[in-house]
């Protein structure tokens, strides 16, 4: 049988205790984490992308900024180039007809319709001044030749009481040397001339002619500068549909980032 030893004294002190723990939590090795695979992980991340996402549209940056957005700068363009219609209609009215077409580029054709305005204007003015008139007349006409004598030879072959002898007076138009009483058959009295007053017509002709190149001109204008804005706009989008933009892009899913580079066309 063997003998057996007594037991050894066995003192712990309490700081070789926590020196202990220390070392040992030193030496252990942490945990990994791993991604949760809870069912809100997938709206969690959506919600860290979502912002991301909305600021890579250049408009939707620029309204939150308060900046003009592309159809903004669009509407500049086109309001600066553009051409007002009701301005070119109204510049119809002024007489002569061809100012709203001058305001839309067309000159040559403007300067014809105020041309042709004012001979309207100056032919209408003088109908209406009374420098076109004319009157009938009652006249003494020697009938064999057609002529007109003075008046008072239809009635020198009659006596008067103011010259009772002047029938018996030699007529100077006679070949034969007749007197008054013998040819007073060749002398008659007729109406020469037509009574006419333009006035009317004048009137006519001044309303008829702001009526036609007020028409024509406002017409003219008015699709010279629609045509004009058409160009402008289609200029100007089809310009705005040619713009590149570049924007850097960052995405971050709660483990790592995604460093990129956007682009709107």
């Amino acid at each position: 049988m063997r003998p057996t030893r007594p037991p050894l004294p066995c003192s712990v002190s309490l700081p070789s205790l926590l020196l202990g723990s220390l070392l040992l939590s030193a030496l252990t090795p942490a945990a990994r984490a791993e991604p949760s695979s809870s069912p809100l992980a997938p709206r969690a991340l959506f919600e860290q992308r979502a912002p991301r996402a909305q600021m890579d549209d250049p408009d939707l940056v620029r309204e939150l900024k308060g900046e003009e957005t592309l159809n903004d700068l669009q509407d500049m363009e086109y309001d600066r180039e553009a051409m007002s219609l009701g301005r070119g209609v109204t510049l119809s009215f002024i007489p002569g007809g061809g100012f709203g077409m001058m305001y839309a580029g067309k000159r040559a054709q403007g300067l014809l319709t105020v041309a042709l305005a004012a001979v309207g204007y100056g032919v209408g003015l003088a109908f209406a001044s009374g420098s076109l008139d004319s009157a009938a007349v009652d006249v003494c006409v020697h009938t064999p030749t057609n002529t007109v004598v003075p008046a008072s030879t239809c009635s020198r072959g009659e006596p008067t009481p103011k010259n009772p002898l002047q029938h018996l007076e030699i007529d100077p138009r006679s070949v034969t040397k007749e007197k008054y009483f013998q040819t007073k058959g060749n002398y008659a009295q007729q109406t020469r001339g037509t009574a006419y007053d333009g006035g009317p017509l004048g009137l006519k002709l001044l309303v008829g002619t702001y009526v036609v190149t007020t028409a024509l001109g406002a017409l003219l204008a008015g699709s010279a500068i629609s045509e004009h804005n058409d160009e402008v706009r289609k200029r100007v989008e089809s310009t705005a549909g040619l713009d590149v933009k570049l924007a850097p892009t960052v995405v971050y899913d709660g483990r790592s980032a995604l460093l990129g580079l956007g682009g709107s066309f």
